[in-house]
This record gives C-alpha cells, sequence and structure tokens, in this order.
C-alpha cells in the first residue's frame, strides 16, 4: 500500500479579507465542512481595507491560485470601499469588481448576527450594535477584541449556518443600499462541486481587448 500523500487536484481559492472579524468568520464556516471538497481555500487577512488592493495584486500574480476574491465591510459605501471597487476594475481593465468583491453594507456583524435572527443593522458602529450583540449572543459590551471574537465564533455552528443563508437571502445585494450583501453568492459557489462560477469569472477577467 502507498503511504504518498494525497495530491490534491480541485480549484484553489483565496479569499483576501479585510480584517480580524472577516477572517476568522470564514475560516470558522470554512472548518463547519459546509463547503465543497473540490475546493482549497486560503484565506488571508489585510488587516485593512486599504491594504486589500496591493494583497489582491500580489495574489492574482501568484500563479499557485486559481482565483482570487475579496471579503470586505461594504461600510455605507465609504470612499474606501469604492477606491477598492475601482482600483480593481482598472487593474483588469474591466467591471470585474462585483464578480470579485462579496461585501456585507453596513458590515460583517451584518451577516454574523444573521445567524441568530433576522436583524438589520444601520451602522457599522460598534458601541450602538453592541446591544443587538449582547441580546443574540450574550457578549457584553462587544468592541472586536481577540477574545470577544473567539467566543463569537464557537456560536457559529452548522444548524444556525443554514438559519443565516435564510437571513440574508432576504437582504438585497445591492451594495448602495443599508443593509446588503452579496455573501450568499460567495457561499453558494463554495458549496457548489461544480467550480464552472470560477471559470466564469475567470473568462471576464482575462477577456482582451
Amino acid at each position: 500500500m502507498s503511504n504518498k500523500p494525497k495530491i490534491f487536484t480541485g480549484k484553489r481559492v483565496c479569499i483576501i479579507c479585510e480584517g480580524h472579524e472577516e477572517t476568522e468568520y470564514i475560516k470558522r464556516i470554512k472548518g463547519l465542512n459546509v463547503f465543497s471538497r473540490n475546493y482549497n481555500i486560503r484565506v488571508i487577512n489585510a488587516m485593512s481595507i486599504s491594504t486589500i488592493f496591493p494583497k489582491y495584486q500580489y495574489e492574482f500574480s501568484n500563479k499557485t491560485n486559481d482565483i482570487v476574491l475579496v471579503f470586505s465591510d461594504g461600510d455605507n459605501n465609504s470612499d474606501d470601499y469604492q477606491k477598492l471597487k475601482k482600483d480593481i476594475n482598472e487593474h483588469h481593465d474591466n467591471d470585474v469588481a462585483s464578480d470579485i468583491i462579496f461585501f456585507a453594507n453596513p458590515c460583517t456583524m451584518q451577516i454574523i448576527l444573521s445567524h441568530f435572527d433576522a436583524i438589520r443593522l444601520s451602522s457599522r458602529n460598534k458601541k450602538k450594535n453592541a446591544p443587538i450583540i449582547k441580546s443574540l449572543t450574550g457578549i457584553d459590551n462587544y468592541h472586536a477584541n481577540k477574545d470577544q471574537i473567539d467566543e463569537l465564533m464557537k456560536k457559529i455552528i452548522q444548524s444556525n449556518y443554514q438559519i443565516m443563508k435564510a437571513n440574508i437571502s432576504t437582504i438585497v445585494n445591492d451594495d448602495t443600499a443599508t443593509p446588503s450583501t452579496n455573501f450568499l453568492r460567495l457561499i453558494e459557489y463554495l458549496e457548489n462541486d461544480d467550480p464552472s462560477w470560477l471559470d466564469t469569472i475567470n473568462q471576464k477577467i482575462f477577456l482582451e481587448k
């Protein structure tokens, strides 16, 4: 019997996340084994929205990735968010940001709290959202430190993953609206054994001018 390690032959997906909440959240739902095994998903923490694009450029040029995606706050259509979309479109000389960037407006907490209830956040302000977070998760005075993020992630489980999907399906995916998110499209991609979605995006990215 051969003891050689099994070679992964699926698609390699790189997801660049804006910050700690986004990174730990993607890692957590990845750990729930809800995604297809046909993808090897690598998660990168950009640490801020302003550093997403340089990391995107680097990872896009890295031939080990089959596709590079972004997960970020929509941040009520902030200047930084608009610049990120503009930079990606200009980098590819094509309107591809909407295919590559997966967002939550006003913030990722909109998606996270959707595991527990059909909530509608109007602001990314942590002080304003803290009472809502406490009522749904029991975490007091949430301000996104490491211990609080770790505690929150432990509450994300397979059963409320399905609740989240149902709840965000009722939220518009127009990033000019608050709240809004297109995150459902990302997780449905990653649940799908058929990677043709990835090829479709890449065909648009590499479209000859």
